[in-house]
């Protein structure tokens, strides 16, 4: 559900590639990382539209009115009190003989 950990096409990846070496310059940047790292971001990003009263009902509502928010990945995220999903639709990417994997779109192959 997130973009290759290793792709230059977005600014919140690079951002997570940049903050990864910083702090764990030892470990490869990968998937989990990153979407842990963008699933932090969401939870900053509601937290702070809670308010200082935080309860579960705020938090909820935070989340509930971010509609198309751009968290720098491509994808709007979007939750509504029927649909937590946040995300829509996935990103496909193939292994490159280098071993580095690479975003394509699938409607523009075989063009």
């Amino acid at each position: 559900m997130v973009p290759s950990p290793f792709s230059d096409d977005f600014p919140t990846v690079h951002e997570y590639r940049e903050l990864a070496k910083k702090y764990y310059p030892t470990e490869a940047p990968n998937y989990v990382a990153l979407e842990g790292f963008l699933n932090a971001t969401v939870l900053v990003r509601a937290l702070e539209a809670a308010g200082p009263t935080l309860d579960r009902d705020r938090f909820t509502a935070a989340l509930e009115h971010f509609q198309g928010v751009d968290l720098g990945i491509g994808k709007p995220l979007s939750y509504t009190k029927e649909s937590h999903a946040g995300l829509a639709g996935i990103y496909y990417s193939h292994l490159e003989p280098d071993s580095t994997f690479r975003l394509f779109d699938p409607k523009a192959v075989g063009r």
